[in-house]
C-alpha cells in the first residue's frame, strides 16, 4: 500500500511519484529548490507548497492542471515551442518541446481555453505538486 486516505485525497496530493501515475495521466518536471525558492530550468520562482527541503524534486501537474501562456508570467512555468495541436471535440492536445533542455512535453486543455496564435508558449501551473528526487 503507497498511500491510504479518500479518493479525493489520493487523487490531490498523491504521497509519491508512483501513485501521482498510478491515478491518472501526469506532466513531470525536474526541478530544485533551494533558500525557499524554486528552480525550473533557468527559471526562479517563491516556493509555493511549505516544508520542502532542499534539493533536486520531481514537479507533477495534471495536463488539464497545465495551461500554455504566449508568454513567461510569475507561475511556475517553463518556455516551450508548440510543436503539434490536435483538436479532439472538447479538447486540445498539444506536443511541446522545452526550450532548455528539448523534452517533448504532452497535454491536454479544455478548447475553449486555447487559441494557437503563437509558436512559443510558457507552461504554467498553479497546481504543482513536488516530489523528492
Amino acid at each position: 500500500v503507497e498511500q491510504v486516505g479518500t479518493p479525493d485525497e489520493v487523487y490531490g496530493r498523491p504521497a509519491n511519484a508512483f501513485v501521482y501515475n498510478f491515478l491518472g495521466r501526469a506532466v513531470s518536471f525536474p526541478g530544485r529548490v533551494q533558500d525557499g525558492r524554486l528552480q525550473l530550468g533557468e527559471r526562479h520562482f517563491p516556493l509555493m507548497e511549505p516544508g520542502v527541503s532542499d534539493g533536486n524534486v520531481l514537479l507533477f501537474a495534471r495536463p488539464q492542471d497545465v495551461s500554455v501562456s504566449p508568454q513567461a508570467s510569475d507561475s511556475p512555468g517553463i518556455e516551450a515551442l508548440i510543436k503539434d495541436v490536435n483538436y479532439a471535440g472538447p479538447l486540445v492536445y498539444l506536443e511541446l518541446e522545452r526550450r532548455d533542455n528539448g523534452e517533448d512535453i504532452q497535454i491536454e486543455l479544455p478548447g475553449d481555453t486555447f487559441v494557437h496564435t503563437h509558436s512559443y508558449g510558457a507552461l504554467v501551473t498553479d497546481a504543482i505538486r513536488f516530489v523528492p528526487a
